[in-house]
Parts: structure tokens; C-alpha cells; sequence
């Protein structure tokens, strides 16, 4: 059996692809507008735009080591905070500035909770 970091890490990474599609499905069917491209791709591009924050979330959590009950606490609230800042962009239409600008406050946050808790 794997170490509890890659355990970790397969879980948090695994959840922000299923949420981020969950997302993104959801968007597209509560609101049917004419999108160029399949949902499947915008899943792709808006998970690898906020991929930094999903690292950061695994990052911080190796580093800090927080018990394991406050590490699911802390991991799920980061998935959280990924998912509402990218539903606020997505919602907003935003520039891909702002989406990069977003994503690494969102992961200088995570970081910071995690080092504030640990």
C-alpha cells in the first residue's frame, strides 16, 4: 500500500477532475447558451487553468502535515474555494489574465491556510 502523501495526493487530484466536470456539465446544462466547443473541453481548459491551486492544495499538504482529520477538513475547503472561484469566472466570462491572476491567489490562499493550521 501506498504512502499517505500519494494516497493523498491520488484522492485530491481525482476529486478535482470529478468536480471540475461536474462543474462545467452543470454550467452547460442550467444554462444552454451556444458554446463553440464540446463541454468536455472547456472541463479540460478550466482544469488546467486552476490546476495550480489543485497542486498547491496537495503541495501544502506534504509539506505542512497536518493530522489527518484536519487534512481532509483543509482538503476539502481548498476544492471549495477552487470550485467557487472558477464557477465566479466562468460565470463572469472573465480574461485568461484574470483566470491566471485568480488561480494563483487562489493557491497563495490555500497555502496559507494550510500553514496557518499546520
Amino acid at each position: 500500500m501506498g504512502s499517505p502523501a500519494i494516497i493523498n495526493a491520488v484522492v485530491v487530484a481525482c476529486l478535482y477532475a470529478i468536480v471540475t466536470g461536474a462543474l462545467i456539465l452543470t454550467n452547460f446544462i442550467l444554462f444552454p447558451q451556444q458554446y463553440e466547443f464540446p463541454w468536455t473541453w472547456y472541463w479540460i481548459l478550466w482544469a488546467i487553468m486552476f490546476s495550480p491551486a489543485a497542486l498547491t492544495t496537495i503541495f501544502a499538504s506534504v509539506v505542512t502535515v497536518p493530522n489527518s482529520r484536519r487534512l481532509r477538513v483543509l482538503n476539502m475547503t481548498s476544492l471549495l474555494i477552487i470550485i467557487v472561484a472558477m464557477q465566479v469566472c466562468f460565470a463572469l466570462d472573465t480574461s485568461l489574465t484574470a483566470i491566471v491572476a485568480t488561480s494563483i491567489l487562489v493557491s497563495i490562499v490555500i497555502f496559507s491556510s494550510f500553514k496557518v493550521s499546520g
